[in-house]
């Protein structure tokens, strides 16, 4: 009897495991920016000194790859909702990441740390702020927004460098372009 309920503990269990949520995430978003169908006319995407910085885990390279992948997502989202506009007459978006995560190890981390195997992996993610301002100057409101995993799931061993990084940037430019195009906080997407 003891032996049964054992293996029916552990059967549930494992159920339990393989129908539960296959990943699980840490957002947080906060936005002052309260105006909608917003024509915006340019995107500037950028990385904080911080950022830049931490030569010890990505380079340069690493980051210009991200910050035109941010602008790629932001300019598809936005043309999309229709949010988009060419010329000066729109609204100016400053973006830029604030922290940075890979999921693998970088060239630049096999290069401060010899030895280190590609098969290693970990959480990755990305933290981004940014600013918005009318074609006049007026002062449209400021956002951040970051996104990490922090649950390893089926399939994580597949993953590539930047997998969250790019899910958090995909994820932002949706969210952002729904929420300005209706003007209605985005409480349905992460």
């Amino acid at each position: 009897m003891h032996n049964r309920f054992l293996i029916s503990s552990a059967v549930t269990t494992a159920i339990a495991l393989v129908a539960s949520p296959a990943s699980a995430i840490d957002v947080d978003y906060s936005s002052t920016v309260s105006a909608n169908n917003i024509p915006i006319a340019s995107i500037t995407v950028g990385a904080t000194d911080e950022v830049l910085a931490d030569n010890k885990f990505y380079d340069r390279k690493d980051v210009e790859y991200l910050e035109a992948d941010l602008r790629k997502h932001l300019e598809k989202a936005f043309g999309k909702a229709g949010l988009l506009v060419a010329g000066g007459a729109g609204a100016k978006l400053d973006i830029e990441f604030t922290k940075l995560t890979s999921n693998r190890p970088t060239l630049q981390a096999y290069r401060k740390k010899p030895g280190l195997d590609f098969r290693s992996f970990g959480h990755g993610g990305a933290a981004i702020k940014g600013h918005l301002t009318a074609a006049d100057g007026t002062d449209l409101g400021s956002f951040e927004y970051s996104w990490y995993e922090d649950q390893f799931h089926p399939g994580s061993a597949d993953v590539s460098v930047w997998y969250d990084a790019h899910r958090a940037i995909a994820t932002i430019s949706r969210r952002l372009a729904r929420e300005w195009s209706d003007g209605r906080p985005d409480s349905a997407s992460s």
